[in-house]
């Protein structure tokens, strides 16, 4: 039933229940107009206050909520900023706020803003802030972020303005001043006064100044009425002085020049040699690893020919110029020069070159000639000591059935050879021969013998035969 009216004697307990109030709504025709409750008052549901301003008065304010949320109604895109706003009286409010269109949190000064504003307010400046430690991960000026880390930032910390303070970041004093005990460059500490840095005050760039340091001008010039060193005077010209110029070899290089007797045209040998390479009509000049690639190799103007693979067979030889000519005119393969290794002197090493021993000596366990083993033994090949007969004297042997006692036969012969080749050719005892033969005294001939025919008027012993005398008779 509608509630239509609260009765004293309806309202006598310490709260209004249900009892006394129905469930439907109380309007502003059952309650006064701006209503003004003068005690305590407790809600024990949901409070829903639906109006355009909610205000509280307070001396103290407490919230139980650990999370107020503002602006809990939006929807749709983010197009207000929401914060909290402390209002100063007469001086301008300040604001933290989330900046909207900044997509910032920002603390600002917003001037007249009463919290009214439904969307952007208006940011007058903003407002300084004082904290213990910031977490942050990027710092900004509103322009520019900073990238310098914390270390890098806490250099400043405990440096003092004018006065250099160890492993602190430089500050110069009100006066532009550093007051440092060592000034460094590139790690290298400056060991000059300040009396003679300040030989630089008054210098002017291009010009020398009396007592003042000099400094180039802007194309490098120097304009000097007099250079002198060692307190001796240049007299060379600007043309004479010139002709250095380019240079970028240092005393030390230049003093290679001292005593140098070659000419130009020797010295610019070396101009456009390559180290390590030949360039024709050039200097060698050898490579770092002390290389020189060459095109071709002469001696006395004879080009080697060899392979570098050929040549590299002398690495590490120790070998001298006579030792090495011993191969002079050698025509063996290495295969056959390689047969000396492992022989030994004096005696047979198999598949190895035969070494006379230091006496001459060979000692072999078995001798060959044609691949057929020699099985005379030492003393019967040393009845050949002292024969000087040729190759072709001693094949007369050859095929030489004789035994040993028939060869001796000829032991104490004395004929010699050309007395002994007589027989060559006889194929009959030599006696019988002889006895078939007519005598020299008083021979008798059988058959038709033959004689020369002498000359016409011969008057000698001379046999005349049947030609000579039939001319005779005829004359």
């Amino acid at each position: 039933m509608a509630l239509t009216r609260i009765k004293t004697n309806q309202i006598t307990d310490g709260a209004v229940t249900t009892a006394k109030i129905g469930s439907n709504a109380v309007t502003a025709a059952k309650l006064e107009n701006d209503l003004t409750y003068g005690s305590n008052l407790t809600v024990t549901g949901n409070l829903t206050v639906s109006g355009t301003t909610t205000s509280v008065s307070t001396t103290n304010t407490r919230v139980e909520d650990a999370i107020i949320a503002l602006s809990a109604e939006a929807t749709g895109a983010a197009s207000v900023d929401a914060g909290l706003l402390i209002n100063r009286g007469d001086d301008d409010n300040q604001a933290f706020l989330w900046d909207e269109s900044a997509d910032q949190f920002v603390l600002a000064n917003v001037g007249a803003e009463d919290g009214d504003t439904g969307g952007n307010v208006t940011i007058s400046s903003y407002a300084g802030l004082q904290a213990g430690a910031i977490v942050y991960s990027s710092l900004n000026d509103g322009t520019t972020t900073v990238s310098s880390t914390a270390a890098e930032i806490n250099l400043v910390d405990g440096s003092s303005a004018g006065t250099i303070v160890n492993d602190k970041a430089v500050i110069y004093g009100s006066s532009g001043e550093v007051n440092a005990t060592t000034l460094q460059i590139g790690g290298t500490s400056i060991t000059s006064t300040a009396a003679e840095l300040n030989f630089n005050d008054g210098a002017t760039a291009g010009t020398v100044v009396n007592s003042k340091t000099v400094v180039y001008g802007a194309s490098g010039e120097v304009n000097a009425t007099t250079l002198q060193i060692g307190g001796s005077s240049i007299t060379a010209t600007a043309a004479e002085i010139n002709a250095l110029d380019g240079i970028t070899a240092d005393v030390n290089e230049l003093n290679i020049l001292d005593g140098v007797t070659s000419t130009a045209a020797e010295l610019n040998l070396v101009d456009g040699s390559t180290a390590g390479t030949v360039v024709n009509s050039k200097a060698v000049v050898y490579g770092a690893s002390g290389e020189v690639n060459a095109t071709t190799l002469q001696v006395g103007g004879v080009s080697i020919t060899s392979t570098p693979a050929e040549l590299n067979i002398l690495d590490g030889a120790t070998l001298d110029v006579n030792e090495l000519n011993i191969l002079d005119g050698v025509t063996s393969t290495t295969a056959e020069l390689n047969l000396v290794d492992g022989s030994a002197a004096g005696t047979i090493v198999n598949s190895k070159a035969v070494v006379y021993g230091a006496s001459g000596e060979v000692n072999a366990t078995t001798l060959q000639v044609g691949g057929v083993s020699i099985t005379s033994t030492p003393a019967e090949l040393n009845i050949l000591d002292g024969v000087t007969a040729t190759t072709a004297e001693l094949n007369i042997l050859d095929g030489v059935t004789s035994t040993a006692t028939e060869l001796n036969l000829l032991d104490g012969v004395t004929a010699t050879t050309a007395e002994l080749n007589y027989t060559d050719g006889v194929t009959s005892a030599i006696q019988t021969q002889l006895d078939a033969k007519s005598p020299t005294a008083s021979p008798t001939f059988t058959g038709t013998p033959a004689a020369p025919t002498a000359s016409a008027g011969t008057n000698t012993t001379q046999i005349a035969n049947n030609a000579f005398v039939s001319t005779a008779v005829a004359n």
